[in-house]
């Protein structure tokens, strides 16, 4: 009985030991190791959760530039036309009087025809040569020089209007005011109104004006 208990201590010293750093595991215990769980080294890193605030701000971030696109598209497509959907041309338009009708600080005003925008000759501010405006007047200065201009005003683009008691083109937007010939007489436009080219037409009522064929619009 001495000798049994003997053989079993010295099988029990003599077992191996292997060392898994903190752990020391007894070397016959393989299943037990290959049954605990390892960290898969292709799981995923940790991931931000979508929540109703997120959602609602990526929502109206998303609507708000879907907007302002459909907005700002027309406006600059009315302004800069594609050149590939333009094509230069020489349009005749009918004044309400002849030419020699029109009395000195008069203007007359004109729109441009359906799918037509006349080209600015020169200009500054908001206006520049090759931009366009979809009308105009003929005015005569008061010694009876006859100009033919831009309805565009250089600040911002809006149409002016002429006050014949003032004898001045009017801004509706800010106020600016133009003299006949359309010098700025008051700010805040700094840059006067732009030139049309132009010439005689066949009858005294007519002038003829560079522009563009401009499709679907107008």
């Amino acid at each position: 009985m001495l000798l049994a208990a003997t053989r079993r201590r010295s099988q029990v010293g003599s077992r191996a030991v292997v060392d898994f750093g903190r752990q020391r595991v007894p070397e016959g215990s393989h299943r037990a190791i290959a049954s605990e769980p390892h960290p898969s080294s292709d799981a995923a890193g940790p991931t931000r959760p979508i929540t109703r605030r997120n959602f609602i701000v990526w929502y109206l971030a998303g609507l708000l530039t879907a907007t302002v696109v459909a907005i700002v598209a027309p406006i600059l497509i009315f302004i800069y036309p594609p050149q590939g959907q333009t094509k230069k041309q020489s349009t005749t338009i009918k004044l309400d009087r002849a030419l020699i009708a029109i009395a000195a600080n008069e203007a007359v005003k004109f729109q441009a025809p359906p799918e037509t925008g006349f080209i600015m000759a020169d200009g500054g501010g908001d206006n520049a040569p090759g931009k366009v405006a979809f009308g105009g007047f003929a005015a005569k200065d008061a010694a009876g020089q006859l100009t033919v201009l831009a309805w565009t005003c250089s600040h911002l683009g809006c149409s002016v209007a002429y006050a014949a008691d003032a004898r001045q083109f009017q801004c509706p937007c800010h106020g600016s005011q133009f003299d006949v010939s359309g010098k700025v007489v008051h700010g805040p436009a700094v840059a006067a109104l732009s030139h049309l080219d132009w010439k005689q037409g066949a009858n005294s009522d007519e002038i003829i004006i560079s522009s563009y064929q401009l499709k679907g619009i107008g």
